[in-house]
């Protein structure tokens, strides 16, 4: 060593340029590799997110191409049958004897949805693959399915081929032979993956994702800074920031359910409370439902509030005969008009800690947009008259949170929440239920409107009074210049003048 160190003392410092590496998609913040695939979702006018899916394989290597819905609020798998004659019109049509890969099962299968949607169909087993954004496919040999003959939906409409049941549990596993989710069945299928899937839902037509292992929460989530110190496990460390729910509610209706422990608007003073029952409330996590859903007593009590701040009004829908709320557009509110309060949902999380989630109006109310700059808000709120559970929390709360279903422990399985990359509010955001005492009719409301109205002659009088002093100024200089002219023409007159006499 001391040699070197001689040796170099006469040569001059040497410098290396020093390259920064991108970094692996598919890797976190600490350079470890993530585990999974990522499939694209097609947003369909906010209301749907579409999955590309192959089902089958001819003896020619052919597949057969579907749209399918990733649906967290059921477990089914099925699409349409060439066979079915009521099915939505347009659609891709299964052919089972274009497919070399199925299995016929033989029994019938009907089901109905809380939407009053109802199928009948036929099972089987065939290949199902998942068209991932990095060339590669998620794919289960054996899936269990239905190929519906009988279809009818009175209110909603389909814009997709099928669905694809995303649920942990189905009564058919107890009932039919062969029956198996599709998440079982993965995991099965695929030892090796993480048994983590979760959404990322954006307002834009393109960027959204369903993926499947490791979860994207660099690229996906906006965490808390600084995050809480690392557990000692990877996995730990890889999830920290993520709020994990109590699981009581999945273990009892076996579905991805997280509880409630109150529902409020920020500012308001007012909260629905579900404190007294002995184990909260469960809300379904539904990425098959468009927008959140409430019982009619929340919803009435949250919709009274609105009106009262008059940023929503009841119109009747012409066509549905339903009624809608309307509200003003939050991204065209003024600074001198009312503002809009956030959404706080109350949950428990697995410490048994209360854990607020807030909605920003910007995600809760749905904006379309008019010709000529016109903009009209729809409540993404919705009435629900005969709910199995006191909340659905479908895709407009999904583009404010990245949700995380954790299946590690095949009997205690989890959801975890984290703000999403999508959502305008900050990872930190809150919304406190305390009492805005600036509320209209309130005392200090009036002085607020009053002082505000003050600032706003204040400084219109003052723009006027700057304007008219430019002016002046402006017209003063004017007629400076003016006499400086006249008073050389004047000056070189009168020069002329004497020469002449000269």
């Amino acid at each position: 060593l001391d040699a070197l160190c001689w040796a170099s003392g006469g040569v001059k410092s040497i410098r290396v340029p020093m390259v920064r590496r991108a970094r692996d998609p598919r890797s976190d913040r600490h350079g470890r590799r993530l585990t999974g695939t990522s499939a694209a979702l097609k947003n369909v006018q906010e209301t749907q997110y579409l999955l590309e899916v192959q089902i089958g394989k001819s003896r020619l290597n052919y597949e057969q191409n579907f749209t399918m819905i990733p649906d967290t609020g059921s477990a089914d798998v099925w699409i349409p049958s060439v066979r079915c004659s009521t099915c939505t019109e347009g659609a891709h049509r299964y052919d089972v004897d274009a497919s070399s890969t199925a299995l016929w099962l033989g029994q019938i299968k009907s089901e109905k949805y809380g939407d009053l949607t109802s199928i009948e169909g036929r099972t089987l087993l065939d290949r199902l693959a998942i068209v991932g954004v990095d060339g590669g496919n998620v794919t289960v040999e054996r899936q269990f399915m239905l190929e519906v003959t009988d279809y009818e939906s009175p209110q909603a409409i389909m814009m997709s081929d099928g669905i694809l049941g995303l649920s942990h549990y189905t009564d058919m596993e107890r009932h039919l032979r062969n029956a198996s989710t599709f998440i079982r069945s993965l995991f099965r299928e695929n030892p090796s993956m993480p048994r983590h899937f979760s959404f990322y839902l954006t307002p834009d037509a393109h960027g959204s994702a369903l993926t499947f292992g490791d979860p994207l929460l660099d690229q996906h989530a906006k965490r808390p800074s600084p995050l809480p110190p690392s557990a000692s496990s990877s996995n730990s460390s890889m999830l920290a920031g993520v709020t994990f729910s109590d699981p009581y509610w999945m273990r009892m209706k076996r579905g991805w359910h997280a509880t409630i422990n109150g529902i409020a608007l920020s500012g308001s003073g007012e909260e629905v409370s579900f404190r007294d029952e002995p184990h909260r409330v469960p809300a379904l996590i539904d990425s098959g439902t468009s927008l959140i859903v409430m019982k009619h007593r929340i919803f009435d009590r949250l919709a009274e509030q609105l009106m009262a701040k008059r940023l929503c009004t009841p119109r009747r829908n012409r066509m549905t005969d339903q009624l809608e709320m309307y509200c003003k557009c939050p991204s065209r509110m003024g600074w001198f008009s009312e503002p809009y309060p956030r959404l706080r949902l109350e949950i428990i999380d697995q410490a048994g800690n209360p854990f607020p989630l807030c909605v920003a109006p910007e995600e809760y109310v749905i904006e379309i947009r008019r010709p000529f700059g016109f903009c009209t808000g729809v409540l993404g709120i919705e009435r629900g008259e005969s709910l199995p559970v006191a909340v659905i929390l479908g895709m407009t709360f999904l583009r404010s949170y990245y949700v995380i279903f954790d299946l590690t422990d095949p009997h205690h399985n989890r959801m975890g929440f984290v703000r999403s990359a999508a959502s305008v509010l900050p990872a930190d955001a809150t919304c406190p239920v305390e009492k805005d005492y600036l509320e209209p009719g309130s005392l200090a409301r009036m002085a607020h409107c009053i002082l505000m109205n003050l600032a706003l002659w204040v400084f219109i009088v003052v723009g006027l009074a700057a304007a008219a002093w430019w002016l002046f100024m402006k017209a003063r200089r004017h007629y400076n210049r003016v006499d400086e002219a006249l008073l050389l023409e004047d000056r070189s007159a009168a020069m002329e003048l004497q020469t002449i006499r000269t």
